[in-house]
């Protein structure tokens, strides 16, 4: 998500840290994996049967589990 400055750029910053915190970083992701390319982190993803979904940019959101 975009900061757009201003008063919603704040409340932008926090949605994006939100969101974050509640799925792996790609730093996570890679090491989960072990892969650096999208496209191969899903196929790992998957054979792992590792819920996950694509992101518009082709990488993978994987959500951390709730506990």
């Amino acid at each position: 998500l975009p900061a757009t400055g201003g008063a919603h750029g704040n409340q932008a910053s926090g949605v994006r840290e939100a969101v974050m915190s509640l799925c792996l970083t790609d730093e996570e992701v890679i090491a989960l994996t072990g892969k650096r390319r999208h496209d191969a982190q899903v196929r790992e993803l998957r054979t792992m049967g590792i819920e996950h979904r694509i992101r518009g940019d082709g990488s993978p959101m994987v959500l951390r589990r709730d506990e």
